[in-house]
């Protein structure tokens, strides 16, 4: 059968993520083979690529950037009072970033999630946003802390001040003096109660796995996370301490509810929930779970792509002309689409609705969860897999 064309009068224009979408609907030969990817489990035993959780590594390779043991560099008040300058230009530094929320910790030091590094005194000297000595560049870390971890080390820190922010720990014969503008006295702890203190934000929280429905976890998460009615999970994923999911109601296609969830004596309870309209999990995530592997969240970011929509009885008419439905299927049995992408069923029948870039709405036929995300990922890296049904 050649490809047809059916033309959509301007009133017929879909609307997704809030921007009118094509003036024309296409059919797509089923046979164009759909890029390569390695594959992954899903939840329910099938296969697909581009949605696994994603672990995190941190890059050791400029190995001159680690003073391995104590130095022999020793703390006068004449240091202190630089450290102190350090510590106001520091704040100075987080404020004006405070908009992007992209400045998270990593086992326990500061980390520019936008950037993807750690954020050194050397970057921020470099940067022209401190200025400092060479010693204090080369001996000071840049934590990010709670600073309730250093009560044990100094009374003059507050044991119920658990809100993230910024310490420098200076590298001394003595031990690592930490300090912050807020607590410019500081704490004196030795080597190994520094690495204590920032493996405690490590994200190594056991195997990371997809656990599929009747799993332990599986169930776990999803009585903890509360749904009712007929739903669909999108994407599950857990650790030993907290698990993720994306979940969606067949009831109503557009609400679709994003996770976290901890694990607390051997049964799961919700931490987190309302993600799916944030614009930055990450950093939302990290600052309150900050030894939280973030990769067990998707790599999407639900919100980014608008508002979620179903509700395409309108396209029904010229998908059956095309032969791409059946009247007797008619209506979809499930319709959501967001951004420039749209998913139906109808009885027996897929389809994945992929904007060109000709503003067209390309239809493929697919039979599986994972064809439908090898056509989008031949329109964007990033698509919204969340807008299809992945349990049928």
């Amino acid at each position: 059968m050649k490809n047809k064309k059916a033309i959509i009068s301007a009133a017929a224009v879909i609307i997704l993520g809030g921007a009118a979408i094509g003036a024309a609907v296409m059919k797509k030969s089923a046979s164009a083979p759909p890029p390569e990817s390695a594959p992954i489990e899903l939840p329910t035993g099938e296969t697909v690529a581009e949605t696994a959780a994603e672990t995190t590594t941190i890059d050791f390779s400029e190995a001159e950037e680690f003073i391995v043991g104590l130095s022999d560099k020793a703390i006068t008040d004449e240091l202190k009072g630089e450290l102190s300058a350090l510590n106001t230009m520091l704040d100075n530094y987080m404020a004006s970033r405070s908009r992007e929320k992209c400045l998270i910790t990593e086992y326990g030091f500061l980390y520019d999630d936008k950037a993807g590094n750690n954020i050194t005194v050397k970057d921020l000297v470099k940067n022209g946003d401190v200025q400092v000595s060479e010693d204090v560049m080369n001996y000071t870390d840049i934590l990010y802390i709670r600073a309730s971890d250093l009560a044990a080390y100094a009374k003059n820190i507050d044991e119920n001040d658990n809100k993230l922010q910024l310490f420098t720990a200076y590298n001394s014969s003595d031990g690592y003096f930490v300090s912050n503008d807020m607590y410019s006295e500081g704490a004196l702890i030795s080597q190994k109660d520094y690495e204590a203190l920032v493996m405690g934000y490590k994200f190594t929280n056991g195997e990371i796995r997809n656990p599929k429905r009747g799993d332990v976890d599986y169930d776990g998460i999803i009585d903890a996370v509360g749904v009712s009615g007929e739903f669909d999970v999108k994407h599950i994923a857990c650790d030993n301490k907290y698990g993720v999911a994306v979940v969606g109601s067949l009831d109503d296609t557009k609400q679709v509810r994003e996770y976290v969830c901890v694990l607390d004596n051997g049964k799961w309870a919700l931490g987190l929930d309302g993600l799916e309209s944030s614009e930055t999990p990450r950093y939302d995530v990290n600052m309150k779970y900050p030894n939280m592997e973030l990769g067990l969240l998707p790599k999407y970011t639900i919100a980014k792509y608008g508002e979620i929509q179903n509700g395409f009885a309108k396209y029904e008419p010229s998908l059956v002309k095309l032969g791409l439905v059946k009247e007797k299927d008619l209506p979809a049995s499930y319709d959501c689409g967001v951004g420039k992408f749209l998913y139906m069923e109808f009885d027996q029948t897929r389809l994945i609705g992929c904007v060109g870039l000709e503003n067209k709405l390309e239809f493929y036929p697919v039979s599986s969860v994972e064809e439908a995300i090898a056509y989008m990922l031949k329109y964007d890296d990033d698509p919204p897999v969340f807008i299809i049904n992945f349990h049928n």
